[in-house]
This record gives C-alpha cells, structure tokens and sequence, in this order.
C-alpha cells in the first residue's frame, strides 16, 4: 500500500497524538513502467480529481466504441469497483474492505491465466484524502523487487486534523493536516535496508 503524499498517508490511517510515526519514501530501483489496473470510474471521485476525471473519461468514450450490451455489463463491474475502492469505513470496521480485498486478489491473480493481464498495482482514489489524491496497492513481489527505501521521515503528531482539507503541494512530504514536533529525517539507508540517522 502506498500513498502519493504524506497528508495522504495522515489522513488513510488516522495516528493518534503523541505516537511516533515512521514513512518510508519508496522508489524504483530502476527505470521500467508499472502496470496498474486503475480503479478510477468514480463519478464524485473525478468531481475533485483530475486524474480520476480523466479515466473515466476515456472510459466512457471507450464504452461507445463496444457492443451496447457489452458495455451495460461492463458499466455494471466498473460501478461495483467503484463503489467498492471509494466508499468511507469506519476506522473499526475492516469487515468492510472485504470485498475490494477479495476483488484486488482477483486482480493481481489475473496472470496466471492471461499473461496479457498481468498487473503490478492498483491505483484507486483516496476516500481518507477526499479523493483528491489516489492509493497505489503494490503486488508483494512487485515491491520487494522493484521498489528501494530511499527516505525516511519520522515525527510525533501533536495535534491532529485529519478532518481538514490538505494544502495542495508539489512536494510529497508536505505535513499539513498535523502539527508535529521531534521531525527528523533521513536518506541514509544501507543496501541491507538498516536506517542510520544523522
């Protein structure tokens, strides 16, 4: 599982105050294209981001290219993931993530029996983040082959508000839906992955 920023991460796991958190920034150990199955037919998901608007524009336009019947059966599955990879659980209740589990299971099984389909991640927008940033669930042999640890950041949160808005930044490390102290960070890390900090 990875995020696009850390107000993403913030805002999906909800740390409580006065806990140490510790994210790693992760990148490819080489230059290669990743294949996703993209989850971005969310019609209040491209409300707010553009990517997500994008793909389901493509898709659409796709759509009217198909068989109508085809695409009325389709409309169905890519409603139903939709539904599924964007809707709000209770930080509690993980029993409702059982379906989009099973369903990315299913996803990442699709090469044994169709190399065409052979996916390395799915990426799907972020319900913590109001969808304006997206997920990326990475395939465990996919990240422990292809992917280094490259940076890691460490902070206690003071004051939590994972309620707000984040502030929209370039940068992937932007804090700004807490207030930290004790930050640190690193990008000292040995090639057997032992973090050293300065």
């Amino acid at each position: 599982y990875l995020a696009e920023t850390v107000d993403t991460a913030l805002k999906e796991i909800h740390p409580p105050v006065n806990k140490i958190v510790t994210i790693g920034v992760w990148a490819p150990k080489r230059a290669r294209t990743f294949t996703q199955y993209p989850i971005e037919h969310s019609e209040h998901a491209a409300k707010v981001n553009q990517q997500i608007a994008q793909g389901l524009q493509a898709l659409k336009l796709l759509n009217e290219k198909q068989d109508p019947l085809l695409a009325r059966y389709m409309a169905n599955y890519f409603s139903l993931l939709a539904r599924e990879y964007s809707k709000p659980v209770a930080p509690d209740n993980h029993f409702e993530y059982m379906l989009s589990a099973i369903l990315s299971e299913r996803i990442f099984e699709l090469e044994d029996n169709n190399p065409d389909f052979n996916y390395d991640c799915i990426s799907y927008p972020s319900v913590g983040n109001n969808f304006f940033t997206r997920n990326i669930a990475v395939k465990p042999n996919i990240a422990d082959a292809e992917f280094k640890i490259v940076q890691v950041i460490e902070f206690e949160v003071v004051k939590a508000h994972y309620d707000r808005p984040p502030v929209q930044s370039l940068s992937t490390c932007c804090i700004s839906v807490a207030e930290i102290k004790n930050y640190r960070e690193t990008w000292n890390i040995t090639d057997t992955g032992q973090i050293i900090w300065e």
